[in-house]
């Protein structure tokens, strides 16, 4: 099972996107953000940080840090995120539905809350946002496209 996050695995690019009923926004110019990951635990789980705007930017910049593992016994993930904003732990659930990795918050409750991940190639991927609509239907609100940052070899 921890091959289904394994491409949150390294060091990447994220572009905003917003949904505006007939397709994605262009990226913000000039703002990027961070999302960088790597096994923990001995290869038990996967930590990932965030950092909005990308540190380079900005090296005060909002951050945060999940760690995940898979629970074999409820056949899903237990992710735990905590941010320098927020001043709380969230506690997030995740697994494959349709085909796609699906994740929603329990802690703090938060019913309006769905999001997906896409992998399109090994340096490419996507994590999707939905909000439901009037009549109660998960729609896309966001997209977080991740582009992996070559690493350069040292001499």
């Amino acid at each position: 099972e921890i091959s289904q996050f394994e491409f949150l695995i390294g060091d990447y690019t994220i572009h905003l996107h917003a949904w505006t009923g007939q397709g994605w926004t262009p990226p913000q110019p000039g703002v990027t953000a961070r999302w960088n990951g790597r096994y923990g635990l001995g290869g038990m789980a996967i930590v990932d940080e965030w950092f909005h705007p990308d540190p380079a930017q900005n090296s005060n910049a909002p951050r945060g840090i999940n760690v995940r593992m898979y629970d074999e016994e409820a056949a899903e993930w237990d992710m735990m995120w905590v941010a320098t904003g927020a001043h709380q732990v969230q506690d997030l659930r995740a697994k494959m539905q349709e085909g796609r990795l699906t994740m929603w918050q329990v802690y703090p409750e938060r019913n309006d809350f769905l999001a997906k991940f896409e992998v399109y190639d090994e340096d490419h991927w996507a994590r999707i946002e939905y909000q439901k609509s009037e009549d109660g239907e998960w729609v896309e609100r966001f997209k977080l496209a991740a582009s992996r940052i070559d690493c350069e070899a040292s001499d």
